[in-house]
């Protein structure tokens, strides 16, 4: 038996056009993550970024990592640092925020941007 909640969807982005703090702060966890030793991303740990959000574990070669790298690795380095991480998400959360959720969702986090882990029981029932 499953439970569903209407939760309302917290703002990706703020009235400023940039990513809301929380979002902000979600993606910086996400981008620790999934960097290597040296602090970035490479495409082998974007493909396991990849399967982290669709469970599809892609090839080096998949257009998903190819658009990526080729848009926001701007020094063209083979990395992704945390700043194009950034805008790499907050360009999505305008272009496909519907995306963007699912991600936060393979990811536990709800639409109010909260993570199951910080869900607490309400026991505030009162008769």
């Amino acid at each position: 038996m499953h439970i569903y909640e209407e939760i309302p969807n917290a703002p990706l982005i703020g009235p400023d056009t940039h990513l809301t703090e929380k979002a902000k702060s979600i993606f910086k966890e996400w981008f620790k993550m999934y960097s290597d030793e040296k602090g970035s991303m490479t495409r082998e740990t974007c493909a396991l970024f990849i399967k982290g959000c669709t469970g599809d574990y892609p090839p080096l070669n998949d257009d998903r990592i190819g658009v990526l790298f080729d848009k926001y690795d701007v020094n063209k380095d083979g990395r992704i640092e945390e700043k194009e991480f950034l805008i790499f998400y907050e360009s999505s959360a305008r272009a496909k925020p519907d995306t963007v959720r699912e991600n936060l969702n393979a990811h536990n986090i709800r639409n109010d941007l909260k993570k199951l882990s910080e869900i607490t029981e309400e026991t505030s029932f009162k008769t």
